[in-house]
């Protein structure tokens, strides 16, 4: 497990693309976003996705949540009709908390992360850290908290080695608004009939 340390905001051209390149070589990577500390990998390959849910001891049947860098990503993966899209525009815009909606996929990516209906949890994230790393990774990314299932949430990092059996591929160690909490989560795959999962 490498660490990798650096202000949120100040962060170097060389090591975003070392920190791309984990993800991109299918690496579970421990990282923070613009709620809490994440642990994730690239949403395309199941093998990480898999490795991930043994580290945090979770069942498959729990879905991560889906980052993408934009509105274009979303289209992309997901079906997104006019009234869904003008409401996505409205929560994810002028919202100030962090929202995940889900959407009805495409089929792009692994059936893991699809729930029974073929929805998939998905938020376009507020953070510059991860906005810019999307950007270079170019592909959806799954985020999930970091703890072991059902547990406390780790928001010391240097506490990573004691809790997990299995240790991700590479932490990255810079600072998280601790005024945040976990994304509110809604269901929108039948806009007629919004469903809150999570406030």
């Amino acid at each position: 497990m490498k660490c990798l340390k650096f202000d949120n905001d100040k962060y170097t051209v060389n090591q975003l693309d070392e920190i791309v390149d984990y993800f991109l070589c299918n690496k579970v990577v421990v990282y923070p976003t613009d709620t809490i500390y994440g642990i994730g990998c690239l949403a395309g390959s199941e093998r990480a996705i898999k490795k991930v849910y043994k580290i945090k001891k979770r069942c498959l049947c729990k879905k991560p949540i889906l980052l993408m860098r934009d509105f274009d990503m979303v289209y992309k993966y997901c079906e997104v009709s006019k009234k869904q899209n003008q409401y996505l525009k409205k929560v994810w815009t002028s919202n100030k908390k962090a929202v995940t909606v889900i959407l009805k996929s495409k089929g792009l990516l692994p059936s893991l992360v699809e729930n029974k209906d073929g929805g998939v949890a998905v938020r376009i994230p507020k953070n510059k850290f991860v906005l810019d790393l999307l950007k270079k990774i170019n592909k959806p990314i799954i985020s999930t908290s970091l703890n072991i299932a059902d547990e406390p949430l780790i928001e010391d990092l240097n506490d990573i080695k004691e809790k997990f059996k299995i240790l991700p591929d590479l932490v990255v160690c810079a600072q998280i608004n601790k005024n945040e909490t976990v994304s509110s989560v809604i269901d929108i795959t039948n806009i007629k009939n919004i469903r809150i999962l999570r406030k």
